[in-house]
């Protein structure tokens, strides 16, 4: 699977895709510069079920830790 940062597919699960869409109609009512940018995002995710969705993955409200190279565990 390519990256959104590519612009290609990317998953959303459920549960996430209807939290996005709800947003992005309260941002349309304030012609938030944002709602383009997340209509296209939204238009191109492969919705999915969330027990499809590896333990790996991070989906809306995950908490993860990450290293970058041999630094510090950070909490995200």
């Amino acid at each position: 699977m390519e990256t959104a940062m590519t612009g290609a597919n990317f998953r959303l699960t459920t549960k996430d895709f209807a939290v996005l869409e709800i947003m992005l109609e309260r941002w349309r009512a304030f012609a938030d510069p944002i709602v383009p940018m997340l209509e296209e995002k939204l238009s191109k995710a492969e919705v999915v079920a969330i027990d499809s969705v590896g333990s790996d993955i991070v989906t809306l409200n995950s908490r993860l830790v990450f290293r970058v190279d041999a630094g510090h565990a950070e909490h995200a």
